[in-house]
This record gives structure tokens, C-alpha cells and sequence, in this order.
């Protein structure tokens, strides 16, 4: 069950939940994987194996009270590769609270493998397929920005990935 969260009364909803949880999986969508040129596009959350959420940059960044909630220090925070994701939020002025990364997790769980990719993971260690990136943005000197992709398939593509590393969190935990 992915949603695109794109009005403020479907926000509203979504805080209730939010509010109530005490693990967050968070998955940003940027311009670029360059954290000085990147600009974020859109946040994917997932509280719950199966239920994923996609928020704009627009409406997330305009929620104070969202914000509150993934800063709170009784709200741990999931991701696959975090420190990216922290990056892009603390230049909007976001400072995440505790965090569990998953890539980090797979590292010192196979620390043999050179695969800590989420597609990787989620395929060995999930059974699940995941949509590669390049359907949406393309590859090499044709690839467009994430920015630029229709927001239903971006809403699917980072909720897919917030979903994913929250699967991951509850089965290297």
C-alpha cells in the first residue's frame, strides 16, 4: 500500500499515524546523488512493513509539525545509506533523530560482499525485485532528473525504497 501524499488534509492523516510510531524509515528523492548540487524532490516514509508514504518536497518542507516528528529524539530513523539522507535534510534545515542504517547493517552482518546496494538487499535477502532507477531517469548523457519524472512514479519508486529498507531493518534487527 503506497500513497502519494500530495494535499494537506492526506498530510494530516499521515501525521496522526507518524505521531504515534516510534520507528520512521525515511528515503529521500533528489536531483542528484551529489550531496552540494542536490536538491531534494520528494521524501518517502514507511512505518510498517507493506505501507509506504510519498511526500513532495514542497508540502514536506512547509510541515513544521512533520518535521517535529522526525526530529524527535524518541523517533528512531531508518534508511538504507542514512547518511545521504542526512545530508540532503540538514541543508532544509532538518536534523533527523537516532538512525539505524541498513547498508551499515549489511556491511557488518557480510562484510565479504561487495553488495550493500537496497536493489541487492532486497532481492537476496527479500525475494523482492525491485524497480530499477534507470526506468524512471534513464541512464548516461540521456538521463533526465528525478524532479523531472512524473510525481506518481516517483511517489511508487521512493515509497518501494523506504518499504524495502524498513523490511531489511526488521530482518537485521
Amino acid at each position: 500500500d503506497y500513497q502519494l501524499i500530495d494535499t494537506e488534509e492526506k498530510l494530516s492523516k499521515i501525521i496522526k499515524t507518524l505521531s504515534t510510531v516510534k520507528e520512521i524509515c525515511v528515503d529521500t528523492e533528489t536531483t542528484s546523488l551529489n550531496v552540494l548540487e542536490a536538491q531534494l524532490v520528494g521524501v518517502g516514509l514507511c512505518v510498517k512493513n507493506g505501507e509506504a508514504y510519498y511526500i513532495p518536497a514542497k508540502l514536506f518542507l512547509a510541515s513544521a509539525e512533520l518535521k517535529n516528528i522526525l526530529s524527535a529524539s524518541q523517533v528512531k530513523i531508518i534508511g538504507h545509506n542514512l547518511k545521504y539522507d542526512r545530508q540532503i535534510l540538514t541543508t532544509c534545515h532538518l536534523r533527523l533523530a537516532t538512525n539505524f542504517d541498513t547498508m551499515i547493517a549489511s556491511y557488518l552482518l557480510n562484510a565479504g560482499s561487495r553488495q550493500h546496494s537496497l536493489d541487492t538487499l532486497a532481492f537476496n535477502e527479500l525475494g523482492y525485485q525491485m524497480q530499477p532507477i534507470e526506468e524512471l531517469i534513464g541512464k548516461g548523457k540521456t538521463a533526465i532528473t528525478m524532479d523531472t519524472v512524473e510525481v506518481e512514479k516517483v511517489s511508487w519508486y521512493a515509497a518501494e525504497d523506504a518499504d524495502m529498507a524498513f523490511r531489511l531493518y526488521e530482518l537485521f534487527v
